[in-house]
């Protein structure tokens, strides 16, 4: 049918094209909004679908993730105000894979840079970020995580202490990136 995308009053839906549109929900507190469009939608979902729920309470959680799981969904839950309970997410771990993965990861984060830089300044941040997250490949695995970049990015007023993680690597094309980098002449 042309209708079989979301529920929006329990009975009807909207297009799936329709669906895949922006869409707001608002209302007072006891209105409505989860027991008639949230959850309708949750156990009735159209065919091959995957969402994400912002369910700050975990009440959507509580009456739906049983019966998804039930029915084939992986069903999985990011609670950053109780890790013990949350899915773990590690956007290095794709990027410690390969040097491209590196590259494109460093490339993602200085062009989600509000404002914008000149292209020199956005070159040298890209190379910077790829030496820093290139040396946390070196590193156990509990110190391949963001706060750990952000510590290195922190140390890039002690070019000395990044110098020594970088050759501790002994990754030669690592050290001379980082020499080209700090004298300003490309290594390439």
């Amino acid at each position: 049918s042309n209708f079989d995308g979301i529920l929006v009053d329990g009975q009807r839906r909207l297009s799936m094209k329709s669906s895949h549109r922006h869409l707001l929900t608002v209302g007072p507190t006891g209105a409505g909004k989860s027991s008639v469009i949230y959850l309708p939608n949750l156990l009735a979902p159209p065919p091959r679908t995957s969402f994400f729920v912002y369910d700050p309470k975990g009440e959507l959680w509580g009456k739906s993730s049983g019966y998804l799981a039930s029915i084939g969904y992986t069903v999985l839950c990011l609670n950053p105000a109780d890790l013990g309970r949350s899915v773990q997410f590690n956007p290095l771990k794709r990027a410690l894979v390969s040097e491209k993965e590196t590259r494109r990861l460093a490339e993602i984060l200085v062009s989600s840079t509000p404002g914008g830089m000149d292209k020199f300044w956005e070159d040298g941040a890209r190379s910077l970020l790829f030496l820093l997250v290139r040396v946390l490949a070196y590193q156990e695995p509990a110190f391949r995580i963001l706060p750990v970049l952000r510590q290195l990015i922190n140390q890039l007023g002690n070019p000395a202490q990044i110098e020594r993680l970088i050759r501790m690597t002994g990754d030669e094309r690592l050290i001379d990136e980082w020499e080209g980098l700090a004298s300003g002449v490309d290594p390439k």
